[in-house]
């Protein structure tokens, strides 16, 4: 009976719009991502439907997920996954960014990537 009570408490209708002002909250986090990214030369291969992060792939000049990441993280401290850390198809020239901060971090960390330039 626990879960059964624990089950009823998560489809309530405050927590089922709690959950629904989360989803939005997300959503606007990853349109910003999406708008912004082909804007600094990265393409984005999938648009993401219920996650909390974008694949994308590396402008043309930038060849190594890997080192990209750590150059971005030196140089404008801005923290990316390279996409072979999770494996699938051309992840060496894929990164993983999550959209878990709030808008206006996102917005300095897109600022930030940038200014960046990459010498690979």
């Amino acid at each position: 009976t626990l879960s059964q009570h624990v089950a009823t408490a998560a489809l309530s209708p405050d927590v089922l719009a709690l959950l629904e002002r989360r989803r939005d909250m997300l959503r606007r986090r990853r349109d910003l991502l999406l708008a912004v990214l082909p804007q600094l030369g990265f393409s984005l291969p999938t648009t993401p439907a219920g996650a909390f992060y974008v694949f994308a792939a590396l402008p043309p000049e930038a060849l190594d997920a890997p080192a990209f990441a750590v150059s971005l993280l030196d140089a404008a401290g801005v923290a990316v996954a390279p996409g072979v850390d999770f494996g699938g198809a051309q992840a060496a020239r894929m990164l993983r960014l999550a959209y878990t901060e709030d808008e206006s971090r996102l917005r300095e960390a897109c600022n930030r990537v940038a200014a960046f330039s990459y010498g690979g």
